[in-house]
């Protein structure tokens, strides 16, 4: 359905010349790949309103997104699939919320973001086939994701120890760097199961 609709839109951009019709097929794909990002925040935003839970919701956003960005992470057979690994991951996130208390919040971030630390200093970043990076963005990419892994984990723990208060914020932020690194370590054992059947098949 979103490749349907992004095929359409760029048909429409192309009708009116503001594509060349020798670049649809790629803008196709990033209109794609823009309208299921927009798909994907539009529905767990809806949800977090009905759910009362809107602000820790943008700070785990503000945890996930960066980290997903550059160090990347597994990827879905399809959008739908997508949605719904979304969707589950989110879910969990809102059960940790309501069942960790107040006081375990610096202690549970203080561990999560360091092993989301460990994971994104060894496995970042897992390329996609769709999009393979060369040399240069690996390296640009790898660093990026350990500045910004190594600026949260300071952000979320300084922030339980001198706002305890506001510590449920610093906590969400924990909780989605903790989930983009476990997206990035199951992308890596998704590319190695690959090469194995890659492997497999050419022996």
């Amino acid at each position: 359905m979103v490749d349907i609709a992004a095929r359409q839109l760029i048909s429409v951009f192309v009708k009116n010349g503001i594509v060349k019709k020798e670049e649809e097929e790629l803008y196709a794909y990033g209109m794609e790949l823009f309208l299921a990002v927009v798909m994907n925040l539009t529905a767990v935003l809806l949800l977090s309103i009905i759910l009362n839970n809107l602000l820790p919701t943008l700070v785990f956003l503000a945890g996930f997104i960066p980290v997903r960005r550059y160090a990347g992470g597994a990827h879905a057979r399809s959008h739908f699939l997508c949605l719904l690994l979304f969707l589950m991951a989110y879910w969990i996130f809102w059960m940790i919320l309501l069942i960790v208390p107040h006081g375990m919040h610096l202690p549970i971030a203080l561990i999560t973001g360091l092993l989301s630390v460990q994971l994104i200093f060894v496995h970042a970043p897992v390329e996609s086939s769709a999009k393979p990076l060369d040399s240069k963005r690996v390296l640009k990419f790898k660093k990026r994701s350990r500045q910004i892994s190594i600026l949260f984990l300071c952000i979320q723990v300084a922030g339980c120890i001198l706002f305890p208060q506001q510590s449920l914020f610093f906590f969400s932020l924990s909780l989605g760097l903790l989930t983009a690194s476990v997206s990035l370590w199951a992308g890596t054992m998704q590319s190695k199961l690959k090469e194995r059947r890659c492997t497999h098949e050419k022996s």
